[in-house]
């Protein structure tokens, strides 16, 4: 069995498609997708996508109770299941 998070998750696909038989069970969290091209422009890709500016601003919210429950209604998951990564996300703001 594999588990990946993030950049592991992407390193975790490439090597269970390299290495199929060793695999079970493969589980991605926050991974990045597969890798599409031959891997010749992917450098170039990730410095143009790192140095674009974004247009999202940090969201605000009142307290931690409501930043929880705007997590569990965006993407459907039960508070207890992802309480720590949403606190783990939170900074506190001035104002």
């Amino acid at each position: 069995n594999l588990l990946g998070h993030s950049l592991g998750g992407a390193v975790a696909s490439l090597y269970a498609a390299a290495f199929p038989g060793q695999i079970a069970r493969l589980a991605l969290i926050e991974a990045l997708g597969p890798l599409t091209d031959d891997g010749s422009t992917t450098l170039q890709r990730w410095r143009e996508a790192l140095a674009a500016p974004t247009d999202k601003s940090a969201r605000v919210f009142p307290d931690a109770g409501q930043a929880l429950a705007a997590r569990c209604r965006s993407t459907g998951q039960q508070p207890d299941a992802i309480r720590a990564i949403v606190a783990r996300g939170l900074r506190q703001q001035e104002g």
